[in-house]
């Protein structure tokens, strides 16, 4: 289940805490991308910020991690336990791809389904879908079926149907009719908009009806397609599987399969599927540049930085108290747990150094496209961080800087005091902060303004201008990261020499004064570009002629009888030749 370019996805039933630990884990070591999660049975209003989904995958710090839930809005709160309800969450490199726009859930607040669609290339987007339709046997004014029926009789009068709460006559008694019709609405919806979508979920429903609903809908089971006949995926289910992942006909999963069921601790079976991400049109993360990915270690500050996050991170993950029984247990030959205990133990050493690093790097290039707003509010930002430096005395800013900056930004001066200082202060940062959330749209709406001007100006059409500046924003990009691939900080510049030996080794020249020495040497070998390369500069010249044709030969030089002394050169007798004075001067007419 890992490597690059692939999608994987788990459906799992999760109904306590240390089923959840026992699927992240999982998650951890198998390098899973999408995880959608079906009858959680959690309200999460009651759970707080610090049980919180999002802030569990961030506890197990598995990289970059966005999570969407979903469960029963409708009714009021009591208590943690609610039956029902989905949770999706994405992680690692396929969150660059995901933002919170492209998370929804179900719209009438029932929890019957999270949906997250990823970012593709030219403009396309997979949607995956992960459900939970009521199970019928389930009674009991607690159970799912009973809360949504009070749902279905409470708005049961709306006779709108463009109302977001109407309920279809057909399903006024049956919560099961309203999912599946709800669901077919949402992925005609999704289909229409031109998106790949995938659908798993637990369905509670007949395996061969929900087989046969789904291809009405262009969707097949992929784990089926690739296997035939499939186990059941739930203890107190019949030999036909309840849960299943649907995916569009056209696709075929690499890899996939059935978990046991004693794997998560569950009654349901763990469901996964590889896809690659070639196929899904998948966006990838932007390049960093190498020079950004690494530390400054020459800055002690830096090096500080790092050793205390680095200290406070592993305390927190218990590494020492776990390498100290490791140690203290430890016996030849080692034991299976403790090797495990060892390995794992590296792992997490190495997850907390690539924290501590992120931590003690500023990777803000090229994060916030340009805008002319947007650059404005950071120079008055960094004015005002200068005035604070200034007021407070923690580093000299020269008088001229600052009338430069109030000039440049229109900022009249003003005596102010620490504290109103510190004020101005904050509210730039939060106009920065603010604005920065939008960058994005301020970039469209700049470009759309430049683009509209050269239009209005008579330069070309506004379409194509746009793909202009488009292409030239591409271009931009590639040639930064071709310089940094290269180890080129500047167009044109060299930064290593290679010098054929006479044995026919290559020497390698890397400090800027040997490589102008090498080229400087080169060019007096082939162009004859340097002062030593001319044979008139030689001592026996220099006396014949001088420095500056002030030598007692120069007459005879102009005279055409200048006695060539030996060894002369082949160019040298031509250009002296060529210095005879002539007797007649063509004057032009």
């Amino acid at each position: 289940m890992q490597g690059i370019g692939k999608i994987q996805e788990d459906t799992h039933t999760v109904k306590s805490s240390n089923k959840l630990n026992k699927l992240l884990d999982f998650v951890e070591r198998k390098q899973v991308d999408i995880v959608g999660m079906a009858e959680v049975n959690r309200d999460w209003r009651m759970m707080g910020e610090d049980r919180a989904l999002w802030k569990i995958m961030k506890s197990y710090r598995i990289g970059n991690s966005k999570a969407v839930v979903a469960n029963n809005r409708q009714i009021p709160q009591r208590r943690e336990l609610q039956w029902g309800g989905t949770a999706m969450v994405c992680v690692g490199d396929i969150t660059a791809s995901v933002h919170g726009k492209l998370k929804n859930r179900d719209p009438r607040g029932l929890g019957r389904w999270t949906e997250m669609t990823i970012n593709g290339k030219e403009g396309t987007k997979t949607t995956f879908i992960t459900c939970y339709c009521p199970n019928a046997s389930k009674s009991g004014e607690e159970g799912v079926p009973a809360q949504q029926q009070v749902y279905i009789n409470q708005h049961g009068d709306i006779r709108d149907e463009e109302h977001v709460h109407y309920i279809p006559p057909e399903a006024e008694r049956d919560p099961r009719k309203l999912f599946w019709i709800d669901l077919d609405i949402r992925i005609k919806e999704l289909q229409e908009m031109g998106r790949k979508v995938f659908v798993m979920g637990d369905f509670n429903s007949e395996y061969s009806e929900v087989v046969e609903w789904m291809e009405l809908r262009g969707l097949a089971d992929l784990i089926a397609k690739k296997h035939g006949k499939l186990p059941r995926t739930c203890k107190k289910s019949k030999n036909d599987p309840i849960n299943a992942i649907f995916g569009p006909e056209e696709l075929e999963a690499e890899y996939c399969g059935f978990l046991s069921f004693s794997k998560l601790g569950s009654d349901h079976r763990g469901i996964w599927m590889d896809v690659c991400k070639v196929k899904l049109n998948c966006l990838q993360p932007k390049f960093v540049p190498p020079d950004a990915r690494r530390l400054v270690l020459k800055d002690p500050r830096v090096v500080q930085r790092y050793v205390k996050k680095l200290e406070v991170l592993m305390l927190e993950a218990g590494i020492f108290q776990r390498i100290e029984q490791v140690y203290n247990n430890a016996v030849y030959l080692l034991p299976a747990h403790l090797q495990r205990e060892y390995e794992a133990i590296d792992r997490d050493i190495v997850q907390c150094q690539e924290e501590a690093e992120k931590s003690c790097r500023k990777l803000h290039k090229n994060k916030h496209p340009h805008s002319p707003i947007l650059d404005k509010a950071m120079q008055i930002r960094d004015y005002w961080n200068k005035r604070y430096s200034q007021v407070k005395k923690e580093k000299f800013i020269h008088a001229r800087t600052m009338i430069n900056m109030q000039r440049r930004l229109g900022i009249v001066y003003k005596e102010l005091s620490v504290e109103e200082v510190e004020i101005e202060r904050a509210k730039a940062r939060a106009r920065v902060k603010e604005l920065k959330k939008n960058s994005k749209s301020l970039h469209y709406s700049h470009r759309y303004q430049l683009a509209a001007a050269k239009e209005a100006a008579g330069e070309g059409k506004l379409a194509t201008i746009i793909r202009s500046q488009l292409a030239r924003e591409k271009q931009k990009e590639a040639s930064i990261i071709q310089k940094h691939i290269f180890n080129k900080n500047s167009a044109g510049s060299t930064s290593k020499v290679w010098v054929t030996q006479p044995d026919g080794s290559l020497k390698e020249y890397t400090k800027q004064e040997d490589m102008e020495r090498v080229i400087l040497n080169e060019n007096e070998k082939k162009y004859h570009q340097t002062e030593g390369g001319s044979q008139l500069l030689d001592q026996e010249y220099v006396k014949l002629l001088g420095n500056y044709g002030e030598g007692p030969a120069t007459a005879s030089v102009l005279d055409g009888t200048f006695i060539f002394p030996e060894g002369t050169s082949q160019s040298t007798r031509e250009f002296i030749e060529a210095c005879k004075e002539l007797d007649e001067i063509d004057v032009p007419p």
